[in-house]
């Protein structure tokens, strides 16, 4: 361990800490701003796409109602669910990353 004693923050010196984070804080936030939007339009592009092969995934159900072992009152029925064909995820599919938009597209909008 170090033995140097533990060194106060002093006043004098917060000047040239502050000095040193101004210098470029316009640029920063002209980059940042464009990446925070081709990023937010990709964003929104990939959830379009996820929605529209969910509703292309979606497999088929047939219900039914069924009552509780001993009970003859149809009210305390419940219904079950039964899926036919196939329950995939878009995620699972094979070709998930071709079939989604690529980032490469937006991020060209914005670069001058």
């Amino acid at each position: 361990m170090n033995n140097e004693p533990y060194r106060e923050f002093d006043v004098r010196e917060f000047a040239d800490y502050k000095q040193d984070t101004n210098r470029n804080k316009g640029v920063a936030n002209i980059w940042a701003n464009k990446k925070i939007r081709h990023r937010a339009e990709y964003m929104q592009a990939r959830v379009e796409k996820l929605r529209e092969l969910y509703e292309k995934c979606e497999p088929e159900c047939v219900y039914r109602w069924e009552l509780p072992e001993g009970e003859t009152d149809g009210r305390k029925a419940y219904k079950v669910e039964t899926i036919v064909g196939d329950d995939i995820s878009p995620f699972d599919l094979p070709n998930f990353e071709e079939l989604m938009p690529d980032e490469v597209d937006y991020v060209e909008r914005y670069i001058e």
